[in-house]
Parts: structure tokens; C-alpha cells; sequence
């Protein structure tokens, strides 16, 4: 790993944050970070709960699976879709299928309005500015509902 490669992460962690304060200050709240302690990170990691092996088995097999198929639809990036998995697969059964869907429906909506976006506004410039106020909208979007902040990220 190099000193620039640490820089570079760091940067964008910082532009991250920034992108949220100043929607804090923007807001006039001041939102409490919703970031696990140390002590739940570390409960979650030794849990001995049964429903481990249960995701662990769903995981072997939909991983390869999903591949699979991405190929045989000729995609390509089938990539692509086992990154997408890993994003919305958790533990809990119950919400991951509304993940699913909801990312499914923000990830359409976040890439029609980003194809709309610059097919009206082709300039470099005016693509920036659109980034820009997506990333500022993202928080209060997912807030909302995930489909939303979803479609603001991908947009």
C-alpha cells in the first residue's frame, strides 16, 4: 500500500464527512451519528446465534449462483451483479428481500435521472454540480425511504 493510495481514502472519507456537515448546517440539525459502537461491532462478530451457518449456506450458494446466471445472460460486467448482491444481502431474511426490491427501484429511477440529467445538461460542469447536489440529498432521500437514497447515490 502506498502513502498516496492512504491519502487518497482519507481524502474522500474527509470530503464525505464534510458532504455531511454541511447538510447539517444547511438543515440547522445536528444529526447523532448512527454508527455502531465498538462494544455491538464486537457482540455482532462473537455472537454465536444460530441463524450464522443458516446465511453463511445462502451466501455459498447464491454467490455462484448469481454469477452463473450473469453469464449465461451474457452480461457484460457480471461483476456488477454479485457487487450488488453483497450490498443487499443481510442476515435478517425479513428485510432483505424489501432491500432488494427497494434497491432495485432506486438503482432504475437513481440511472434514469442520471441519463436524463446529462442527455439536457452534457456539460462536464453542469454533470459536477448534479453529482454534487446528489450527494447532498442522499441523507434526507434515505431517511425517507432506501429506494430514494439509493436512487440519489446512483444518480
Amino acid at each position: 500500500m502506498r502513502l498516496v493510495d492512504v491519502l487518497a481514502v482519507a481524502a474522500f472519507f474527509l470530503s464525505t464527512w464534510l458532504i455531511s456537515a454541511g447538510w447539517d448546517v444547511l438543515s440547522g440539525r445536528w444529526r447523532a451519528s448512527t454508527a455502531p459502537t465498538l462494544a455491538d461491532l464486537r457482540a455482532a462478530v462473537v455472537s454465536p446465534g444460530l441463524h450464522r451457518p443458516t446465511f453463511a449456506a445462502s451466501v455459498m450458494l447464491t454467490i455462484p449462483a448469481t454469477y452463473w446466471f450473469s453469464l449465461r445472460l451474457g452480461l457484460l460486467k457480471p461483476y456488477w451483479t454479485l457487487f450488488a448482491l453483497v450490498l443487499v444481502l443481510r442476515v435478517d431474511f425479513v428485510t432483505s428481500g424489501r432491500l432488494m426490491l427497494q434497491r432495485f427501484v432506486g438503482t432504475v429511477h437513481g440511472v434514469c435521472l442520471a441519463g436524463a440529467f446529462a442527455y439536457l445538461l452534457p456539460d462536464h460542469r453542469a454533470i459536477l454540480v448534479g453529482i454534487f447536489l446528489c450527494a447532498l440529498v442522499r441523507w434526507p432521500a434515505q431517511r425517507r425511504s432506501a429506494a430514494l437514497g439509493v436512487g440519489a447515490i446512483n444518480a
